[in-house]
């Protein structure tokens, strides 16, 4: 695992990926419940089609499309309790985005037009 947070009910979430025949990975993500109850997510990690630097990022954050990304996307950015905290289309023409967040964790969905997952990843703000 590679964060814990605690969560509001007395439990935290934990994070890490499972790299297995490299390059491919799944993310994994285990509820642990104030109760002691577990609950755990794996699915496998979408390509990378955009890179973002830097990470951790105080501001702005500077991104990249790679090649084989097609078209615009949304990136949306959640809190480590899943609340959205931010959304904004990234476009091929731009290369970078304004980050008003507190100093923190969070977790990223690159969307296609069509709300297809294309990618997720964490973002640390500092």
């Amino acid at each position: 695992m590679r964060s814990v947070t605690p969560t509001p009910d007395g439990g935290c979430i934990m994070a890490g990926l499972h790299f297995y025949n490299f390059p491919q990975s799944s993310i994994v993500l285990i509820k642990l419940g104030p109760d002691g109850t577990i609950s755990n997510v794996e699915f496998d990690a979408p390509e990378t089609v955009i890179s973002f630097y830097p990470n951790p990022v105080k501001d702005r954050l500077y991104y990249d499309f790679l090649p084989e990304a097609k078209g615009p996307c949304t990136m949306e950015i959640m809190d480590m309790h899943g609340k959205l905290v931010l959304s904004q289309l990234l476009e091929r023409n731009s290369s970078s985005m304004n980050i008003n967040l507190k100093e923190d964790f969070y977790l990223y969905n690159l969307k296609t037009a069509k709300g297809k997952t294309e990618q997720v990843g964490k973002l640390v703000v500092e």
